[in-house]
């Protein structure tokens, strides 16, 4: 029964961050706010056994979360890049 004892606590997966984005959107987030240590699993980077037996530590999904960062900084400032050379095309 071991496996079922964290299921109580996902009776409400989610909650509503309660700041906007920027762009206006409000976004959710888990429960417990495990988000920063999936973020890894969800890119296919690590695998979720692996959050789970300790085959990896923090400072690793430190790493890991540092480096989606940049990787979504840098598709956001080339993306604003080519908007704004679209602009001035017009």
């Amino acid at each position: 029964m071991e496996f079922f004892a964290g299921a109580g606590r996902r009776a409400s997966f989610a909650r509503l961050l309660t700041t906007p984005s920027a762009s206006g959107v409000s976004y959710i987030s888990m429960q417990e706010q495990e988000d920063w240590l999936f973020r890894p699993v969800l890119r296919g980077m690590i695998r979720g056994e692996s959050l789970m037996d300790g085959s990896v530590d923090l400072n690793y999904i430190s790493l890991l979360n540092e480096a989606i960062d940049v990787e979504m900084e840098n598709q956001y400032r080339f993306h604003q890049s080519q908007a704004m050379k679209g602009k001035r095309n017009v």
